[in-house]
């Protein structure tokens, strides 16, 4: 081929590209339908709308399989999305065709239609859509086949109750977690191979009656007809309670934590019904808190102002309730608490007065608590010393056999009670206690006035003194004697009475005082027979005789 030739090729070709190129045509137009659920609409006509499904067009029907087979939407040329009334529409629809059916002045275009709802899945349109350009097309309705069944479920969650012969009650607040399956093998309404997703689907919460309820969508059987049955499987939850019935399983791994411990109930379900599940019991799991309780003893000291005194090793008995429940209002029923036999602590006040208990015990929460409370009684012991409500009205007169021994006695009475909190410091009001038992003594000397002797002091008298407390007569005896003042100096007529005890709980000042009588051999007359002692004292009195 010559040259000539050749540049004749190239010109002659460019001229027919650009003939060709001049009778390329751009058209227009815009597509119009409805989505209907087919069940729906078979019952009644006017039903049936499918709002919120997505629509996507396409071009090419290659491109539309791939989306539909993957699941997922690409490539496409619009989308749009399904209004209330199952009406969707798509504009600016434009192709380019260098042979127009009808010319230059119109066209024909198939397009391909990908829709998606959760309810229906991914929907091809079944027949041909061609669109006529420059004009508003309105194709037949697309019939939806629902994949999903409905059904309601019912179900009760009840709280054990520790008290033998005693209904349970409902228990409120538990999540009860349900999952659908994924898929599964229904074989003549058998269900086997069935596969759950990782999280639950659904969750539904106890009332105060302990009942949960609501509806719930499921897969059409994947496997053959649909029957309309499926198995779901739920899991419930509130914290410090697990479920305790022989149905309850607990022999997957729900949490992945790695251990095959979870607890779960599977049940078959049937669709369009109200699918009565087995009623589930919660245990309360024994799960430890710790709490402390600390306060400080005095001695009683009446109406003086006199600063009271620490008291120093009182026995603290702490009993720390292993049962009890709550009112409406969330506070604990004193009536439901039940205490141990024996006490759980048992201490001392230090020298301060002071004592400090961390309680552990076990977190028994209710259906309407969840803080960690727990109630317990105090009782508090010192010899000599009264403790009850009459003194310190902190004290509360229970009538609770704290010790189980079938009488209630003054060890169950004049108890303080409290209510302690998960890590929480309580602190208890101060406590006055009263003492009852006191010892002092009494010394003096025995003086006879009209002796002429330098040393008037009388020995070898036999004195007596007695007196009458709440506890009956008491009387002690010594003899009057010499005795040595600083190792040198002899004197006569000492006498001391070194344990003069008795009982009084009436005195309502700083200390308890004795009237006592004093009486010395062979002597009928004393100047002052009757003396005043008083506890905490040094009481010393000069006793004269004739």
């Amino acid at each position: 081929m010559n040259k000539k030739y050749r540049i004749c090729l190239i010109i002659t070709l460019t001229v027919i590209a650009l003939l060709v190129t001049s009778c390329s045509s751009v058209f227009t137009s815009s597509i119009s339908g409805n989505l209907k659920n087919r069940e729906e609409y078979d019952e009644n006509p006017d039903n049936g709308d499918v709002a919120n499904a997505l629509v996507y067009l396409y071009l090419d029907a290659a491109t539309r399989d791939a989306s539909f087979n993957a699941s997922a939407a690409s490539g496409y040329y619009a989308a749009t999305e399904s209004d209330n009334n199952g009406a969707y529409t798509l504009n600016g629809i434009i192709w380019e065709n260098l042979t127009p059916q009808f010319g230059k002045t119109a066209d024909r275009k198939e397009v391909f239609l990908l829709i998606y709802h959760p309810d229906y899945g991914w929907v091809k349109n079944s027949h041909s859509i061609i669109l006529s350009s420059d004009v508003s097309n309105s194709i037949s309705t697309i019939f939806l086949t629902d994949i999903l069944n409905q059904a309601n479920i019912e179900g009760y969650v009840y709280d054990e109750v520790e008290n033998e012969g005693a209904e349970p009650t409902g228990l409120q607040g538990v999540a009860v977690n349900v999952y659908i399956p994924t898929s599964w093998v229904n074989t003549n309404g058998v269900i086997t191979d069935v596969i759950y997703p990782r999280d639950p689907d659904y969750t539904f919460t106890t009332d105060i009656d302990g009942m949960y309820e609501g509806e719930i969508t499921f897969l059409h059987n994947p496997v053959g007809a649909d029957l309309g049955k499926s198995e779901i499987m739920l899991t419930y939850e509130l914290n410090n309670y697990e479920p305790k019935d022989s149905d309850i399983k607990n022999d997957k791994d729900l949490d992945f934590d790695g251990e095959a411990t979870d607890f779960y109930l599977t049940a078959n379900i049937l669709k369009d019904k109200l699918n009565k599940l087995t009623d589930v019991t919660m245990a309360q799991i024994e799960e430890n808190g710790t709490a402390t309780l600390e306060g400080k003893i005095l001695r009683w000291r009446g109406s003086t102002t006199n600063e009271q005194e620490l008291m120093q090793g009182v026995t603290v008995d702490i009993y720390v309730a292993d049962f009890w429940s709550y009112l409406d209002d969330n506070t604990i029923d004193p009536a439901s608490i039940k205490y141990p036999k024996e006490p759980t602590y048992t201490l001392n006040s230090n020298n301060e007065g002071i004592y400090t208990q961390e309680v552990t015990y076990f977190i028994r929460n209710s259906r309407k608590d969840n803080k960690g409370t727990v109630p317990v009684a105090i009782r508090y012991e010192l010899d000599g010393y009264k403790i009850d409500k009459n003194i310190d009205s902190d004290l509360g007169d229970s009538k609770i056999d704290i010790n189980l021994d079938g009488v209630i006695d003054s060890k169950d009475d004049n108890l303080l009670y409290a209510t302690l909190k998960q890590d929480q410091i309580t602190t208890l009001p101060d406590l006055d206690i009263k003492q009852i038992n006191f010892t002092t003594s009494l010394s003096g000397i025995i003086l006879n006035p009209s002796s002429s002797d330098s040393d008037k002091g009388v020995s070898n008298k036999n004195i007596t003194i007695s007196f009458t407390t709440s506890n009956g007569d008491k009387s002690f005896s010594t003899v009057s004697e010499t005795v040595s003042i600083n190792n040198s100096i002899a004197e006569k007529g000492h006498y001391s009475f070194d344990n003069i005890t008795w009982v009084d709980d009436t005195y309502t000042t700083d200390q308890s005082s004795l009237n006592l009588t004093i009486s010395v051999e062979d002597i009928t007359t004393l100047l002052t027979p009757t003396k005043s002692i008083s506890s905490g004292k040094s009481n010393s009195f000069q006793i004269e005789i004739n």
